[in-house]
């Protein structure tokens, strides 16, 4: 896994430098896209779930959308949005 981060350091500014010189910047984005997807979908063979499928398929339903947007009860605190306003205003330069 680290050697996979040392080579892609190394080996994706590199080719996206050259990418850039040759195709120019809508293709380089483009084929990079595809690349990611690839290298992605590789990668998604060898991982493991987080929650086993014997237990999704038991409940009924594959995807709780009330229990996933309880983890965003913060959005509604005071300090959350004066943190979120304070930093819109600096990037607009406010």
């Amino acid at each position: 896994m680290w050697a996979g981060s040392a080579v892609g350091g190394i080996f994706f500014p590199l080719l996206a430098s050259s990418l850039l010189d040759k195709l120019g910047y809508q293709w380089t984005l483009r084929l990079w896209a595809v690349m990611f997807l690839a290298v992605g979908a590789v990668a998604m063979l060898g991982a493991k779930p987080r929650i086993p499928f014997h237990i999704i398929r038991r409940q009924g339903r594959t995807y709780n959308l009330r229990g996933y947007f309880k983890q965003f009860k913060f959005v509604r605190r005071p300090l959350y949005l004066a943190n979120v306003r304070t930093h819109r205003y600096k990037e607009l330069n406010m």
